[in-house]
């Protein structure tokens, strides 16, 4: 496809792009996602790998696990590389996707729930969403969600 002219950014606008428009033209996306598989998922920063699973979630295609399952590893092993919203945008794209990564759970919710006061509300939000949506429950996470909404 375009692997010596495309880099990683312009690969990710382009899934944004499909995801945006709802295209789900199978030969496209298959395309998009062997590019990203063939890539080391390192050629990649936090916000690029959060936009192409953000849109792959939202997207039909058959290789949507293939990708997911080459990209999260990834999250997980750089998870604090991560800033808390593109963290939050990889952990609902997974959910949406109807992934739950039992480490990866556990891993966001624990960074959320230290860093609680730093976060946005978007993020957040997403979060708590996201877990709803693998039926992942942390009790001291949503005890702490719960004390923060107090406060606010």
């Amino acid at each position: 496809m375009c692997a010596d002219r495309c880099g990683p950014i312009t690969i990710a606008t382009i899934w944004n792009a499909f995801e945006v428009l709802q295209i789900e033209n199978s030969a496209c996306l298959e395309a998009l996602t062997e590019e990203v598989l063939q890539r080391p998922p390192s050629d990649c920063d936090p916000p690029e790998v959060a936009i192409v699973l953000h849109a792959a979630a939202q997207l039909q295609f058959k290789a949507r696990e293939q990708l997911f399952a080459k990209l999260m590893p990834y999250v997980r092993d750089r998870i604090g590389n991560f800033s808390g919203r593109h963290l939050a945008v990889c952990f609902h794209a997974a959910a949406k996707a109807g992934l739950r990564d039992e480490r990866l759970c556990e891993l966001v919710v624990r960074r959320f729930r230290e860093n609680i006061s730093e976060l946005d509300a978007l993020a957040l939000t997403s979060v708590v969403y996201a877990c709803g949506l693998i039926a992942f429950f942390d009790q001291p996470f949503f005890e702490a969600v719960a004390d923060f909404l107090l406060q606010a």
